[in-house]
């Protein structure tokens, strides 16, 4: 019994396995497999690389941005910065503005279009960076548009008042120099423009008018003067009445509109190549 139960769990030898016969296409897609396995791997080794390449772009904007907070505009409405600077944003745009712990002469127009005026410091220069240009300043009044279309990417620089460097990204090398009342435009990273004259109204046109309650005269002029860009002064033994209205409509209708509220008069000259009105009785 003990003999048969051995015989029985021992396993029969394997019949020979029969030969295997590759027919000829068979061996030329086997051979083919054999080639292109190495493809596959670097098509792997490229792939991480590209994923990794992402994680380093991913990490460096994150480490950039840390700190900032963003303003979308959904109307036009007036933003003050950290040094004492203010900005007017037109409804569209995005700003990035430096929070604690960063540099705050600086912004950052992601795209749109923006009014700054800039707090004097001849110690600290601001910078204002967009997707393709950097604009220095050391305190002025100018209006920076950014704006791209597909490949395109363009920056639009005015300035009213002070003076202003513009430049490409990385190539400080290639700025131009503005005086007030001119501008000057970077594509992509060509180089500026040729600063030209510009039509500062224009720049200006994007705040609102000057509406105001109760004031002294002085400082109706002087608002009338920074909403416009000319000069606006009124006589001393005008400077403390007071004065409510809407002050709109242009330079020249604004500040005729003050001298009425005054029961006085305008007198028109020019100053430092600028149009400018003195209110006087």
């Amino acid at each position: 019994f003990e003999a048969a139960w051995d015989a029985a769990d021992t396993p029969e030898p394997a019949a020979p396995a029969a030969p295997v016969t590759l027919r000829a296409r068979d061996r030329a897609a086997l051979a083919g497999t054999r080639r292109t396995s190495p493809l596959r791997w670097v098509w792997r080794a490229a792939a991480v690389a590209v994923v990794a390449a992402f994680a380093v772009v991913a990490l460096r904007v994150q480490q950039r941005d840390a700190g900032w907070a963003t303003v979308t505009a959904s109307a036009d409405r007036s933003v003050d910065l950290p040094d004492g600077s203010s900005v007017w944003l037109v409804a569209g745009s995005r700003l990035r503005i430096p929070g604690a712990g960063v540099d705050p002469r600086q912004a950052r127009l992601e795209h749109g279009s923006a009014l700054f005026r800039v707090a004097h410091n001849p110690e600290a220069p601001f910078t204002v960076e967009t997707p393709n240009a950097e604009v220095t300043v050391l305190g002025t009044t100018f209006r920076v548009t950014a704006a791209q279309q597909g490949a395109v990417a363009e920056t639009d620089v005015v300035l009213v008042e002070g003076a202003v460097t513009l430049a490409p990204r990385a190539r400080p090398d290639a700025a131009v120099r503005l005086a007030p009342g001119t501008g000057s435009r970077v594509v992509n990273l060509d180089a500026p423009s040729a600063p030209a004259a510009a039509n500062v109204q224009d720049a200006l046109a994007v705040l609102p008018d000057v509406e105001v309650r109760d004031a002294r005269a002085d400082e109706v002029a002087r608002l009338l003067a920074e909403r416009y860009g000319v000069g606006v002064t009124v006589a001393p033994a005008l400077a403390g009445e007071r004065v409510s209205g809407t002050f709109a409509d242009g330079a020249p209708d604004a500040v005729a509109k003050l001298a009425l509220a005054l029961g006085a008069r305008v007198e028109r000259t020019a100053a430092d190549g600028r149009d400018a009105f003195r209110v006087v009785r």
